[in-house]
């Protein structure tokens, strides 16, 4: 999927809380919670596995994407605008 510019999920959930008008609150779980909650959680368990994910940095590369279709991504602030806004109608709804 076409993505560019390129963010961390830390610069991605800001953006969300950002729009939403909210304080964003990270907080990190490590490998041992992870296993550890797994013992209680399935789905905490099945993290464990995908837990290099967010260990270390890496890119998705759009390149391909953008050659074959060329460059339709929707920007990132409008497609966070818009997710907030049809979330917000949603809850009213």
């Amino acid at each position: 999927m076409p993505n560019p510019p390129a963010l961390t999920q830390r610069q991605m959930v800001t953006s969300f809380f950002k729009e939403a008008e909210l304080e964003p609150k990270f907080s990190v779980m490590g490998r041992f919670m992870l296993m550890l909650g797994g013992l209680f959680t399935p789905a905490a368990h099945e993290m464990v596995e995908m837990a290099y994910e967010f260990e270390k940095p890496f890119q998705v590369d759009a390149s391909q994407f953008i050659k074959a279709f060329g460059d339709i991504a929707t920007p990132h602030a409008a497609a966070v605008k818009e997710t907030i806004a049809w979330y917000r109608q949603k809850l009213i709804a």
